[in-house]
């Protein structure tokens, strides 16, 4: 596959003709952050037989895997686990085998556990708070700071409570003082 550099179109090598793609996501937001690949259900497998019906009977030919960072490096920017690229890297190939692209996502759902999301693994996101200097722990600046609302907080954690977490609006969350200055850590700091 090639990207036409003009049109941005993907282009088929072999005709040189615009590849169009037309399937599904399939996103594991727990751990291990990858489908059930044995047992087929309708919320959360990738089987063989999913994928044959995928292809074969609605006529897809591609499928958006999220790829979570919190799966890859969940303990420190060093240590990567190989064992989920490895189970990664075989689903590409399962999929390639029944005829479909594989799209990876490297998503995230405002970030992290602190912020009331997903995808980013803990240490990240305070890595990126320390490099802004922001003290997320001072009245002001906590969480869900500016937000009109309060939530609890998992003792051990420190956590939001997931349950009043959805309680309010997933796009606000975005506009948190906490957000705000993990965003600006991420892209902005050389380190991360």
């Amino acid at each position: 596959m090639k990207v036409d550099k003009i049109t941005g179109l993907f282009i088929e090598p072999t005709t040189n003709r615009v590849k169009f793609f037309h399937g599904v996501n399939v996103l594991a937001k727990l751990n291990p952050f990858l489908p059930d690949r044995v047992h087929e259900n309708t919320s959360n497998s990738l089987t063989n037989a999913d994928m044959i019906n995928l292809h074969d009977e609605w006529g897809f030919n591609a499928v958006r895997i999220g790829t979570m960072w919190t799966a890859v490096q969940p303990y420190n920017n060093s240590h990567v686990q190989t064992a989920f690229l490895e189970k990664t890297k075989q689903l590409i190939t399962d999929l390639y085998q029944h005829g479909l692209y594989a799209l990876l996502d490297g998503h995230q759902d405002l970030l992290g556990p602190d912020m009331c999301g997903e995808g980013l693994p803990f240490w990240a996101t305070s890595r990126a708070l320390e490099l802004r200097k922001f003290d997320r722990f001072s009245p002001l600046n906590k969480f869900p700071m500016p937000l009109p609302f309060e939530l609890d907080h998992d003792n051990i954690t420190g956590f939001p409570n997931k349950s009043q977490c959805v309680e309010h609006l997933f796009i606000d969350y975005y506009s948190t003082f906490e957000s705000s200055n993990s965003f600006a850590g991420l892209y902005f700091e050389q380190e991360m």
